[in-house]
């Protein structure tokens, strides 16, 4: 008898510790998972430009934003190759003249709205015409803020009394600029072109 005594005092300490323990983990704060980390997108290189990479799936982004933009405005699409030379051109001008500032969000949001008014559309037409193609708004706010810094530096070339065109011109004949054809082949078939 005193062996299932010792037996039952057993269980029921091991019982007692398990369900202490349960509750005293209930009762701590939670802790926080860590933050998941943001995924890393290999982007094929399509062109470079005195050695900063203008990925393949960037230019793909901006090309389909073109369409859209071209589609809102009632306008024939740019050529692919227009695409890729706007972001060419914008990039010497980036690099050649970094703009500190970020552009403000208000002033993104102004410039959409002022489109989105002479195209006689709303944000969710526009937002509409986007996912149709797989984009988003902020796609659409962070090439529009790329667009305002390349205007703000060509607006100071002006200012200065340099042509922004000509400057292009000339920077983008003496720019190591290298465009890797083939995969620009391969992602202009890809969207069908």
């Amino acid at each position: 008898m005193n062996r299932r005594v010792l037996i039952i005092v057993a269980v029921a300490l091991a019982a007692a510790l398990i369900v202490g323990g349960a509750l005293w983990l209930l009762s701590r704060e939670p802790v926080a998972a860590p933050p998941a980390p943001e995924p890393v997108v290999f982007d094929t290189p399509l062109a470079t430009v005195e050695g900063e990479t203008i990925g393949a799936l960037y230019w793909r982004e901006q090309y389909l934003i073109d369409l859209v933009l071209s589609q809102m405005a009632g306008q024939a699409p740019p050529a692919p190759e227009e695409t890729l030379d706007r972001l060419i051109n914008g990039a010497l001008l980036l690099r050649a003249f970094p703009v500190e500032q970020d552009i403000a969000e208000s002033d993104v949001a102004l410039r959409i709205a002022n489109l989105e008014a002479l195209w006689g559309i709303d944000d969710v037409m526009l937002e509409n015409s986007l996912k149709a193609y797989g984009l988003t708004m902020p796609a659409l706010e962070r090439t529009i803020a790329r667009l305002l810094k390349v205007e703000t530096i060509q607006k100071a070339l002006a200012a200065s009394g340099t042509d922004p065109i000509q400057w292009v011109t000339a920077a983008r004949e003496a720019a190591n600029v290298v465009i890797d054809e083939e995969q620009f082949e391969r992602m202009k078939q890809s969207l069908g072109l």
